[in-house]
């Protein structure tokens, strides 16, 4: 078995028993340096790289994410979400507009009707049936 430059034997009976160093990544039987872009950092196994947080992939280079105004990183960090109260509409974040007997949702980012009342076509209408006997 021959081992190319910058990997080492591994012991398996699969694969080619050898893998790259880290650093480096395994294209056509040889091990090539990976080129790491600003904004960026190898990944655990060292033979390719993720984008740092607040930053995604575009082609072979970080990009910023533009975060708009009334939004935040995502806890991935490689997106955005509108804060509480907020919704999104395209690349902006607005305010939430709950109709008549509605709340915030637990999310935050949609409304639910009130108790007693029921969605309808955008609004909140009282339910007819509460209080009804059978």
């Amino acid at each position: 078995m021959r081992v190319p430059a910058n990997a080492y034997a591994v012991d398996s009976s699969f694969g080619s028993g050898w893998k790259c160093e880290r650093g480096f990544g395994e294209i056509g039987g040889v091990c090539l340096a990976v080129v790491v872009p600003a904004n960026a950092m190898l990944d655990e196994s060292g033979g390719r790289w993720n984008c740092h947080r607040g930053f995604e992939k575009s082609a072979n280079e970080c990009t910023r994410i533009e975060v708009p105004a009334n939004g935040y990183l995502d806890s991935v960090g490689s997106g955005w979400r509108c804060e509480r109260g907020f919704t999104t509409a395209g690349n902006t974040c607005v305010p939430l507009r709950t109709p008549a007997n509605a709340h915030v949702d637990f999310a935050g980012n949609h409304w639910d009707c009130d108790e007693g009342y029921l969605e309808n076509t955008g609004a909140c209408i009282a339910d007819g049936t509460r209080g009804a006997r059978r």
